[in-house]
């Protein structure tokens, strides 16, 4: 099959990940199998000029959509306020329609995926333009969510990854809007809450992005699992790194920020449960909502002593390379690639905030410089060794 077209390789993607679902096969099994055959010269020059088509067509995306905003506010007082909604109505819905027709319709799926993803920018964009046309008086972070709530059935319905990961992202970002947003209304500023927030957060879009598994929309879980994890490891550093100084008062938190506080984590444990109670590899599932559970306890232990600051470090440190380590185990690049980039982050952020103390200011430099230099090529050469490592496995399985 090495030498064979992209679509004997597609059909048994296709098939394995049918195989996983119906408890035919396990996750590992199925990377097994995929692993005994390699893409031919062919199949990698396809992918390749697949993925360059995707990168122009996302960046020609962006930059016609930069161009259309420009473009509308800087005409947008001398237009009609109707003929500003005709407008954005329209331009929206050609180019979602332009979009279908270019990935569905044409086969053209890099350049389709992009335009789509062109059209969700716009939607969002036409939310607030709206707004301001018709002197809306609302926060914007209600904005946020109608994108959200306008986009995703669209993404599902199509279906398509980039209109999914931008939904996905457009409610990260609402999240931690009104994390940080509502406490500072009422004058309560309390870190613990929006990171617990966040955090939640995080935990519900893996738990959500493992439940695809089981279902013909595998492909789409994939941006639950990255922005995820992603958030969780993010928000996780920024919480070790101010806890120190940014600990507030529980009882300031008026009733309403304490119910979506544990609405949130409610939906997360939830989420998190039912991801372990269908997935096709519970053992793996099972060890990934325990650290998210983990993570969730942290933010809401109120506490922000030099011990406990300590010990968030050296758990933050050991998720890092539990990340790399679960990678390993299951043959996932990525997550391997994910636990070395916030793994050496967080070693730099500990040497800028130990060493800045003592060392001068040309010393701190140099030896900043020299840290990361030696630590970049230290994190390649085990991520080369681990990922090499992960396909002898393949080969031998």
């Amino acid at each position: 099959m090495a030498g064979e077209s992209p679509d004997r390789r597609r059909w048994l993607r296709e098939q394995l990940e049918a195989w996983v679902r119906e408890d035919l096969i396990s996750a590992d099994q199925a990377a097994a199998i995929r692993g005994r055959y390699p893409a031919g010269p062919f199949t990698v020059r396809s992918q390749t000029q697949r993925r360059i088509a995707i990168v122009f067509g996302t960046l020609g995306a962006l930059l016609v959509g930069l161009g259309i905003i420009l473009f509308f506010s800087a005409n947008w007082q001398g237009i009609p306020r109707w003929t500003k909604f005709g407008l954005i109505f329209s331009v929206t819905g050609g180019t979602y329609a332009l979009g279908y027709w270019l990935q569905f319709r044409k086969g053209y799926s890099g350049v389709g995926s992009a335009v789509l993803l062109l059209g969700g920018l716009l939607y969002g964009a036409g939310i607030f333009l709206v707004g301001q046309t018709f002197n809306v008086r609302a926060e914007p972070h209600y904005g946020l969510l109608i994108w959200t709530v306008g986009l995703l059935p669209l993404a599902y319905a199509l279906p398509s990854v980039p209109l999914v990961t931008l939904g996905i992202v457009v409610f990260a970002v609402w999240v931690v809007f009104i994390g940080f947003l509502g406490p500072e209304r009422y004058g309560a500023m309390d870190i613990q809450y929006p990171i617990a927030n966040i955090l939640a957060t995080a935990a519900i879009l893996y738990g959500v992005g493992r439940l695809h598994e089981r279902t013909r929309l595998a492909r789409l879980g994939r941006s639950h699992l990255v922005t995820g994890g992603l958030l969780a490891f993010s928000i996780f550093l920024v919480y070790v790194n101010v806890l120190s100084e940014s600990l507030g008062s529980a009882g300031a938190l008026p009733r309403d920020l304490i119910i979506l506080r544990w609405g949130f984590t409610g939906a997360a444990v939830g989420t998190l449960a039912a991801s372990v109670l269908f997935a096709p590899d519970r053992p793996r599932s099972a060890a990934e909502a325990g650290v998210f559970a983990v993570l969730l306890l942290t933010a809401w232990i109120r506490t922000s002593a030099t011990l406990w600051v300590v010990g968030l470090t050296l758990l933050y440190l050991a998720v890092c390379l539990g990340a790399v380590v679960l990678g390993v185990t299951q043959s996932d690049p990525a997550l391997v690639n994910l636990g070395l980039v916030f793994f050496s982050i967080g070693i730099v952020v500990e040497y800028v905030k130990i060493a800045g103390q003592y060392l001068t200011s040309s010393a701190f430099f140099i030896s900043g410089g020299i840290l990361l230099l030696a630590g970049g090529w230290l994190v390649e050469r085990t991520r080369r060794r681990l990922i090499a490592r992960m396909g002898a496995r393949a080969d031998e399985a």
